[in-house]
Parts: C-alpha cells; structure tokens; sequence
C-alpha cells in the first residue's frame, strides 16, 4: 500500500513538472514579426516591441543599423523564425 501511494505521488509530481516546463518555454516564445509588426510596414518599431518584455529588452542589440526599428532580418537575429 505504501509502495503504491509512493508510486502515485512520484508520477504526479513527475506530470506537474512536466507541465510547468511546458507551460514556461511556452511563455518564453517569442511573437511572429508579423503580430508585432501592427501597422504592417515592414518593421517594429520600439513602441510595437513594447508588447513584449524580451523583445523590448533586446530591442537596441538587435537594431544593427540604428534606425530605431526592427526589420525582419533584425528580428530574426533575436532567436525567431
């Protein structure tokens, strides 16, 4: 009886940890340029990036020519797409 109250709290600690790894690299994805990109211009500007924390915080990293904005090759070096 011990053993198998054992086995079932293992396997359900086991699911919950598997679903809150689930749950935190799902929230560390990273939006399509084009949900960013709201008025559809070809670039994010920072006040679009401003949606997303991670974006916003590498906004200026990743903005090779300084241009204040986002291009699709620009976001892509962030890790997406």
């Amino acid at each position: 009886m011990k053993n198998t109250k054992l086995k079932i709290t293992l396997a359900l600690a086991s699911a919950l940890l598997m679903s809150m790894a689930t749950l935190a690299s799902a929230s560390s994805a990273l939006p399509s340029f084009e949900q960013l990109d709201l008025d559809k211009d070809g670039y994010i500007s920072m006040q679009e990036a401003q949606s997303n924390e991670e974006v916003t915080e590498k906004f200026a990293a990743a903005d090779a020519n300084k241009d204040e904005m986002l291009d699709q090759a620009e976001y892509s070096s962030l890790g997406h797409e």
